[in-house]
Order: structure tokens, then sequence, then C-alpha cells
């Protein structure tokens, strides 16, 4: 003998290969009504948001029934009996995103920065920057949406570490802080010391130092060799000159072309195209390199939900575009080398 649930869901299986039939061309009507990411809204919400005298819930039902290739199992799975404490039947449509027939909305992916070319560049630019193409070949595949924002590197760790931005675009690996590492690197930065040509200054230690004005970026670690002196001396402008903004480099190259500076650390090359962007790349030279070679992340904010599901979907991406030669393709042009 049948039970009752049974012949409910045989019925109701009739019902929607009839909608499939008749609505067609209503479920396209929802679409350009309701929009597919307000009907994955509706269907989210649960409770009145899919009641069943909601008209969304009615258009997506016939948008379910008329899934091309997918109608019968979304019948089985989508349209499910559920009898309630009073005994009165209602439908409950589930599981219509995982199938496909109302696409679940990409996630956005903010990666944030001071200018820091070739790594971080305008948005809007030719190159974007290195590891915005990286992460964007990477994520994008898996339905994400990669953005960035250039703004100053300070205030890019307070956004990241609240979790109003996903991840910072490139920074070294630093214990005690709370970011989702990926397990592979975006690059490998070499730091190292820009002055005028017409300066005879060379770093070949920190007693060198002694003798110098440093432009500095607030909020840039600068790794055991050089912090410590940076702190030291932070509140000392006869040694160190703190820069700050989005664009950081921009003032301090046109200090160092004045003469208030007698040289600026960061990434060579970011130094070296910088200085090329403003015209001194015949001006100025590198006098001097620390000796640490720091890997370059993408660290994501510990207040992200799928932080860690992104960093692994980046860190597997890193490695199919290494295999494939689409990583190495990349930084040649950048004019940069593998790591």
């Amino acid at each position: 003998m049948t039970d009752q649930p049974s012949r409910h869901r045989h019925r109701h299986r009739r019902l929607a290969d009839d909608i499939e039939d008749r609505h067609r061309s209503a479920a396209e009507d929802a679409i350009r009504r309701h929009g597919r990411d307000n009907l994955a809204d509706d269907l989210a919400l649960g409770g009145d948001g899919i009641a069943a005298g909601s008209r969304a819930f009615q258009d997506a039902l016939r948008v379910a029934v008329a899934a091309p290739d997918r109608t019968a199992p979304l019948r089985r799975l989508a349209l499910t009996v559920v009898v309630g404490v009073s005994g009165v039947v209602a439908l409950l449509l589930v599981a219509l995103v995982a199938w496909g027939a109302v696409p679940a909305r990409a996630d956005t992916i903010t990666l944030v920065a001071d200018d820091w070319c070739p790594y971080i560049c305008d948005a809007k630019a030719e190159k974007p920057g290195f590891i915005f193409e990286i992460a964007s070949a990477s994520l994008e595949p898996h339905g994400h949406q990669v953005v960035h924002e250039v703004m100053p590197w300070a205030r890019a760790l307070v956004e990241v570490e609240a979790g109003r931005r996903s991840a910072l675009a490139g920074a070294y690996y630093k214990k005690g802080r709370s970011y989702i590492y990926p397990a592979e690197s975006v690059g490998l930065s070499v730091m190292g010391f820009v002055k005028k040509k017409s300066n005879p200054w060379r770093y070949q230690g920190l007693v060198d130092l002694d003798r110098a004005i440093i432009g500095v970026i607030k909020g840039y670690s600068y790794g055991p060799t050089l912090q410590p002196y940076i702190n030291a001396n932070a509140k000392n402008r006869k040694r160190i000159w703190m820069l700050h903004g989005a664009n950081p480099l921009d003032g301090a190259f046109k200090r160092l072309s004045l003469g208030r500076l007698t040289a600026v650390i960061t990434d060579v090359d970011t130094l070296l195209w910088t200085a090329a962007s403003l015209g001194m790349a015949e001006k100025v030279e590198v006098a001097g390199l620390l000796p640490e070679r720091e890997p370059l992340y993408i660290p994501f904010s510990p207040k992200l939900a799928k932080a860690k599901l992104y960093a692994e979907q980046l860190s597997d991406g890193i490695r199919k575009m290494r295999q494939d030669g689409r990583l190495a393709a990349l930084r040649k042009r950048y004019g940069l080398g593998d790591w």
C-alpha cells in the first residue's frame, strides 16, 4: 500500500511536469522581472522568503522545472513534501543553487595595498599589477570576482584585519599575525636602497645609516636587519623619514631628487619601476641590498568565513600557472623572473 507522502510526491511531480510544459515563457519572464540574483536571495532567506504565496517563489518554481537537462533531478530534489505539526502539506524549494537552476552569486574578493608596481598598480591600467593578475587567473575560474583597491598600506592592514577587505596584495609572512596565508607565495621580494647617481653614498652595513636620511614607508616590515634600526629612530627625522599615503614612492622620489633624502628603501623591483614611470631611471641607482629574500603572499582576512577556501584555491591556481607556463609568461610581461 502506498503511503500518503508518496502519493503527494507523485502528485507534485505531475504538477511540475505540467508547469514545465505550460510555463517556460513565464519562467523567462520571471528572470527578467526579478533577476537571477534576486531569485537566489529570495530562496536563500528561508521562512517567509520562500513562502508558497510569494510571487518570487512561484516564478522560481517555474524556473526550476524549466531548467534544460536538469529537470528530472530538480524535481526529485527540489520538490519535497513536508508535513508540518498541523498536518498541512507545503512545498519547499531546496537545492536550486547547488543544481545550478538559479546560480549562486559569485563572491567578490577585494585585494588592497598601496601603489606598489609592478605588483599592484592602477586597476584601470593596461598592466594592473602582477599580483592582481595572478589572483584573478587563480580565483575567477572558481566563480569569484577579484578587484583591488589602492590605499595607504597602514590602512590596508587595518581594513583586512577587520574583515572590511578580503586580502592584502603582497605581504611578508609575519609570525603572530592572524591572517590566513596561502601555501604558495606570489613572488620574492628583495629590499634595496635607491639613491641619486650623483650621491656617492652606498649601503654596506648598518654603520652607513649613521650618515644618511632614509625614506621608509609607514606600516611596512623591513626584516630583521633593518627593522630594529627603524623602530629605534622612527621619530628622528635626521635618520628616518616616514612616507605616507596611497602613492608614497612618488613623494619619496621627489624628495630624493631635491636632496632631502639620501636614499629610499623598499622592494628593488618596485623602486626601479617607479623611477622609470617618473622619468628618473637614468638619474638613480641601487646603492645596496639587504640580505633577506622575503616571499610575498596574499594573506586573507581571518574574519572571512571562506578565507581558507580562498587560500587553497589561490595556491592551486598558482601551481597550475607555473606548470602550464602562464606564470612565466606573466612575469616576463612585467619584466620579472620566476622565484
